[in-house]
């Protein structure tokens, strides 16, 4: 996958973001009441160091810590890439909390799902870092 390749699709994905994240059903079933959901955890004290989920928890604040510290080039593709793939190794490893103890089958399945597509696009990020960069083009900081 190219350079080119992976900065559209990032585009792509944020403009459906934006899209979905907007859209407002306008049939029928937008005035019905929401299905039941489950109920949220208390928060607070309710998670317990050496829990699951305190560990995924604990994950994240590593990232935020880590992401601070990661120095930025100038070079928007390298910087996205150095950042992303904090973010996407991240994911993995909170994934895998989920697939080997999560008690939900389907949220288990789906995060085996997830531990597959992050870590191939975190093999992505790698080898894309080791190659040499193309020249940057007039005008345009690399």
């Amino acid at each position: 996958m190219t350079r080119r390749h992976i900065r559209t699709g990032v585009l792509a994905g944020m403009a459906l973001a934006v899209v979905v994240g907007s859209w407002q059903p306008l049939s029928a079933a937008a005035t019905q009441k929401p299905k039941a959901r489950r109920p949220a955890p208390a928060r607070g004290g309710a998670v317990k160091p050496g829990t699951l989920s305190w560990e995924m928890r604990d994950l994240i604040g590593k990232v935020q810590q880590n992401v601070a510290k990661i120095k930025l080039t100038g070079d928007v593709d390298r910087d996205f890439v150095l950042l992303m793939q904090a973010y996407q190794q991240t994911g993995v490893n909170v994934a895998r909390i989920e697939a080997q103890g999560g008690k939900d089958p389907k949220m288990r399945e789906l995060a085996a799902r997830i531990v597959g597509a992050q870590e191939r696009d975190v093999a992505q990020f790698r080898e894309w870092l080791v190659q040499p960069s193309p020249s940057p083009s007039p005008g345009r900081k690399r």
